[in-house]
């Protein structure tokens, strides 16, 4: 029995050493390049409404990002950005992450950098409205270390004007 607790203590201690994913570059939708990236920011652009405002939730056909709907996550803004739970996680994700995220709160995410750097992107994404692109190579997980990628988040209003949804792409061969 102690074996056991002291296996999952250190095992606890080890993901929290671990780094949160490298950046090389962070900015905006109008940076990205990769054409899963530029696909989904294509079809959020082409639902933006006339004046101002976001694209909402319920403009969102999974269906019609077929193309690259396993390189889609979708989260739930939950309180104003206290938490957030993946909504949708495609197949993509789970393949090269190593781990399916459906219904996953980011607030469990490890390593602990991780989670704290994903939770204060989508904090601001929610306090600004603004998009989000990274691109850099994970650093997080043994078997995974140096997977490139190219990342872009999208704010989506729900069913009141404000973030309540992120909508992303992952491209983990962006070239």
């Amino acid at each position: 029995m102690i074996s056991s607790v002291q296996n999952n203590i250190q095992s606890r201690c080890y993901m929290d050493t671990l780094r949160s994913p490298t950046v090389i570059e962070n900015g905006t939708a109008d940076d990205c390049r990769s054409s899963i990236t530029l696909h989904l920011i294509d079809y959020w652009r082409a639902r933006l409404p006339a004046g101002h405002g976001l694209p909402r939730w319920s403009d969102i056909e999974l269906m019609d990002l077929y193309m690259i709907a396993a390189n889609i996550a979708v989260k739930d803004v939950i309180s104003d950005g206290t938490d957030y739970v993946n909504r949708f996680w495609g197949s993509a994700l789970t393949a090269a992450l190593g781990f399916e995220g459906t219904g996953v709160h980011v607030s469990t995410y490890q390593p602990i950098s991780m989670r704290t750097a994903v939770q204060k992107r989508y904090a601001h994404i929610v306090r600004t409205a603004g998009t989000s692109m990274v691109r850099g190579h994970i650093s997080t997980m043994p078997d995974k270390a140096f997977l490139p990628f190219e990342l872009v988040h999208l704010p989506l209003w729900g069913k009141s004007d404000k973030v309540e949804h992120i909508i992303s792409a992952y491209d983990f061969d962006p070239h």
